[in-house]
């Protein structure tokens, strides 16, 4: 559009300060309208205008049918300057125009070579219509919907930015959602901040039963059937509109997901990774209970017409949920300050004579007590006739504070008799 404007600006100009050449040329008879036009001081306004104008059209796209020309030196000299503008404006019209239209181009031929490639694959490979077609419309999705997608914009943005993005667009969504209401807003906030939202054409699957639990979703707008498949018949087991989850049971019970959602019509959703819900929910121990405490009562509720896979998942939820509340969370005191944490888990191996290496010892999985005292003890136990003294991380530096030991690490207990036979 300002191209145009460029354009319609350079003509109006030119063709008005022309005509104020030869209105104020001594001799009206030798200029380029009065040689045309004796009398044009007395035409009507309109009529000047209009002759202006189309001198400096006929001038600028270089037609120059020769009736309209100059007739003294100040306009010979207006003519050649306006002409040098004029091959600049015209290259500069014809170069955008060319890349725009090759631009468009080749936007539209890799698309049409997606589409051929991914209609050759499903041939040559015999694959079932359905998912062609849903190969097919995610393609032509991604195709239509690539001016709408935020991700790319955002991730050249600062922090603070993509974040407040984030939590225009998206902070009300997720505060509508069941599963985090009544949590605090400092968790919401930081959950908003690693969403990623994505747009699923009709009827196509978003998730799969049985598949392992690597994403949460929250629908945006559109809708999403919960199917299940059972003895070789599918069965529908609810829709879901705007502002609801799927997908939670499998990231929060770390199970495999018990339904497969499928997409009604054009739906955006917002997707969490698990990781990063697990890891917010560890970090945060009041707010995690809360998100619990939701998907139980969920699961309270529609426990009452489950059947089949639903009511295993269920099950195997509330016993994921019941070791978690019993061996996991515990209260420990840090700097003399009472704070709810996760309890860590822990490999454990023992180093001794006996063992040439640390990886020929088999190690014990445990919960990780609240002093070196205790996970001595808890040694002793595990391994029979043995009194370690210290603990060595996989770096093989040694601990004196618990508080250190993180999540998932590989502890090797060392009796004091064999400290100097480790590597």
């Amino acid at each position: 559009m300002h191209k145009a404007g460029v354009t319609l600006f350079a003509v109006h100009y030119a063709g008005c300060f022309n005509y104020l050449i030869a209105d104020r040329y001594p001799n009206p008879g030798r200029t380029w309208i009065g040689s045309v036009m004796p009398s044009f001081k007395s035409e009507s306004l309109w009529v000047r205008y209009v002759t202006a104008i189309y001198w400096s059209i006929t001038t600028l796209t270089t037609t120059g049918y020769g009736d309209l020309h100059a007739e003294n030196t100040r306009e010979m000299l207006f003519d050649i300057f306006y002409m040098l503008f004029n091959l600049g404006l015209t290259a500069y019209l014809i170069g955008n125009m060319t890349n725009l239209v090759v631009h468009g181009t080749s936007r539209t031929r890799h698309f049409r070579d997606t589409i051929e490639a991914a209609s050759e694959f499903a041939a040559r490979n015999h694959l079932p219509k359905r998912i062609k077609d849903q190969m097919l419309s995610h393609i032509c999705l991604r195709f239509k919907t690539q001016g709408l997608k935020l991700q790319d914009p955002l991730n050249d943005l600062p922090k603070g930015i993509r974040s407040s993005i984030a939590n225009k667009l998206f902070f009300p969504i997720l505060r509508q959602a069941y599963l985090f209401r009544g949590v605090s807003f400092n968790f919401l906030h930081q959950l908003v901040t690693e969403t990623q939202a994505e747009y699923f054409p009709p009827r196509e699957d978003v998730m799969l039963q049985n598949e392992a639990p690597t994403d949460l979703y929250i629908i945006v707008t559109g809708a999403v059937d919960l199917r299940s498949n059972v003895d070789g018949n599918e069965q529908v087991h609810g829709r879901l509109g705007a502002g609801e989850v799927f997908g939670e049971m499998g990231v929060l019970c770390c199970s495999p997901q018990p339904f497969t959602a499928r997409t009604v019509e054009l739906t955006q959703v917002l997707r969490l990774s698990s990781t990063t819900v697990m890891n917010l929910i560890k970090e945060n121990v009041e707010d995690a209970n809360t998100v619990m405490n939701n998907l139980l009562e969920k699961i309270k509720l529609q426990q009452l017409s489950a059947a089949g896979v639903e009511e295993q998942s269920f099950v195997s939820c509330k016993e994921s949920y019941k070791v978690q509340t019993e061996e996991s969370w515990e209260a420990s005191s840090i700097d003399d300050s009472s704070v709810q944490m996760p309890r860590k888990r822990v490999v454990v191996h023992i180093l001794s004579r006996k063992t040439r290496s640390s990886k020929e010892e088999r190690g014990k999985l445990i919960n990780l007590p609240g002093s070196l005292e205790d996970l001595f003890e808890i040694a002793r136990e595990k391994f029979i006739g043995h009194q370690p003294t210290k603990v060595l991380n996989q770096e093989n530096a040694e601990i004196d504070d618990i508080r250190v030991i993180r999540d998932g690490d590989h502890l090797f207990l060392l009796e004091e008799e064999d400290r100097d036979h480790c590597v």
